[in-house]
């Protein structure tokens, strides 16, 4: 059966973020599955990467919901993702590592909580690294978990 795990998190995206990352993002914003083409990435290669941003259980107070806006003024992308899954394939770690070198954001960006704890795990873009809940999401972690 399995536990679910909430994601909620928002970022801005660089200014020069390749149009294929964005494509992608917008296809998963509606959780359609549209036959796009995906990045050389692992996280495209689990089963679900598709629903990360609109899936939902009752485990967690409030509403899924998740947007992916064009800020003119800024010139870059914001993406605010608020949902909860059965992370089994790592989809929220795989999705972070791919993101990563596209991130804007520094510091604290979010956090991802299990249903069975009552604490989350932070999630921050610190020094050019993604840190969850204390462990970094890098190419090494991305190796072990695939």
């Amino acid at each position: 059966m399995g536990t679910f795990t909430e994601l909620n998190m928002a970022v801005r995206l660089k200014e020069d973020t390749p149009s294929d990352v964005i494509s992608v993002i917008n296809s998963m914003i509606d959780g359609a599955i549209i036959p796009i083409e995906t990045p050389n990435h692992p996280f495209f290669k689990t089963d679900r990467w598709w629903k990360l941003f609109v899936e939902d259980s009752y485990y967690f107070a409030g509403d899924t919901h998740s947007t992916f806006k064009f800020n003119g003024i800024m010139n870059q992308y914001t993406l605010t993702i608020r949902s909860n899954l059965k992370n089994y394939s790592y989809e929220i770690e795989l999705f972070l590592n791919f993101l990563h070198p596209y991130i804007d954001t520094y510091g604290f960006i979010g956090y991802e909580m299990d249903q069975r704890c009552d604490e989350p795990d932070l999630i921050y873009n610190y020094n050019s690294r993604i840190i969850i809940g204390g462990t970094e999401i890098d190419s090494d972690y991305v190796s072990w978990i695939t």
